[in-house]
């Protein structure tokens, strides 16, 4: 392993530094860590650790690229803070990770994939139960989909051009028997595959989120009033070095509340369900808050898009803090409005009008990790509500 560090070419806003924490991973392959710096007034030092054979004055060379890329035109907007709870106490003050994991609680796979055991998938029901009981009150019908979603969907979605670094792609050996048989032969017992001879071009990848399979079945239709679903399935997104912990998983599940109709309707609807959300987490008395909030942009599409929701509010996350680390929390849920988006680009209308689309959407391991650091791993010291509710 090897370090280097470097000053910034910029001086970095807050909301740029964060992304910068995030996606500075993908400048090279082999890069392990980033570290962002903060210097007082001052361009900040960039710190990452990579491979042994790796090129660190290349990677260099495009982490320089990329913040130039992330910081030009972006305007920074004060985030909104809605529901604080930022200082309610909380007994938890240690990361349990590695205790959930030697007690069994979690078993890691490689590459950001985890099993839930024991207690850990008590939570993972107890909170997706609560989850269901939130969609209930809306109305929501339940609703399940597949796990594979066509390019040609995500397409339309503009997925591809806001979001290509989370892209896993699905695919399958060709329709050549005695391609299929070589292969079986020679991958049979050795480690290493080389399938760039006996995989079709692909035409699928593992689903990113689960609302997307919504606006396609509801293709080219004329909406009456709102549609109201509610699903949950696994999802798919690379995160490359930054994958650690339930913080951040390759594969990970995602309950959604979905609505599809007047535009401004569905922006009520996702606006409302804060009220319900928060409620579930005084009853369970978690050190959080909800804020303004931006997608993940890739460098193409970050300074407008950013700026677009932070400023129309388009986008709220539900924030839960993690208090082994200060000022750190993960996004559990988010409440979204696309506006006029989704309806446009697959044709819906609701009244005459292109559609509106919301969905309100939680990461479930995230709120299973996020609940055992702040009440620890006995379940004595959980609250009430909780033991109260837990599946047996």
């Amino acid at each position: 392993m090897k370090n280097h560090e470097f000053i910034s070419p910029l001086k970095l806003k807050p909301t740029v530094k964060t992304a910068l924490e995030e996606k500075l991973v993908y400048a090279g392959k082999g890069v392990k860590s980033v570290e962002i710096i903060p210097e007082e007034n001052s361009r900040p030092l960039i710190r990452f650790s990579c491979d042994e054979f790796s090129d660190e004055e290349s990677i260099q060379i495009e982490m320089e690229k990329m913040i130039r890329g992330f910081s030009r035109g972006f305007l920074e907007v004060e985030k909104e803070i809605l529901f604080d709870q930022r200082e309610r106490q909380v007994p938890g003050k240690t990361d349990v990770y590695d205790e959930m994991i030697s007690r069994g609680w979690v078993h890691e796979y490689e590459t950001g994939r985890v099993s839930l055991d024991d207690k850990a998938a008590d939570l993972y029901n107890f909170f997706d139960a609560e989850f269901v009981k939130i969609a209930d009150g809306y109305g929501a019908r339940p609703i399940q989909f597949p796990t594979l979603i066509s390019m040609e969907t995500l397409r339309k979605a503009d997925y591809f051009a806001s979001f290509p670094h989370h892209i896993t792609l699905a695919t399958h050996l060709i329709e050549d028997a005695e391609k299929i048989t070589e292969f079986s032969k020679r991958y049979s017992d050795e480690g290493d595959m080389d399938l760039s001879e006996v995989t079709e071009k692909t035409e699928h990848v593992c689903s990113p989120a689960v609302c997307f399979h919504l606006y396609q079945a509801l293709e080219g239709e004329k909406l009456d009033g709102v549609v109201r679903r509610t699903a949950i399935g696994p999802c798919f997104r690379y995160e490359s070095s930054n994958m650690k912990t339930l913080e951040r998983l390759w594969d990970f599940h995602m309950r959604e509340i979905i609505f599809v109709g007047p535009s401004s309707e569905v922006d009520e609807l996702r606006k409302t369900a804060m009220k319900p959300v928060m409620e579930l987490v005084d009853r369970i008395g978690m050190k959080s808050h909800i804020e303004t909030a931006s997608d993940p942009f890739f460098v193409n599409n970050y300074s407008g898009q950013t700026f677009y929701q932070l400023s129309h509010k388009t986008k709220y996350e539900l924030r839960l803090h993690l208090p082994f680390r200060e000022d750190h929390s993960l996004a559990a849920a988010s409440f979204n409005w696309h506006q006029t988006f989704f309806g446009n680009r697959f044709s819906i209308s609701a009244g005459g009008e292109e559609s509106g689309t919301a969905c309100v959407a939680f990461g479930v391991e995230r709120w299973v990790y996020a609940f055992l650091v702040q009440f620890g791993m006995d379940p004595a010291y959980w609250p009430q509500y909780v033991l109260d509710n837990i599946p047996r």
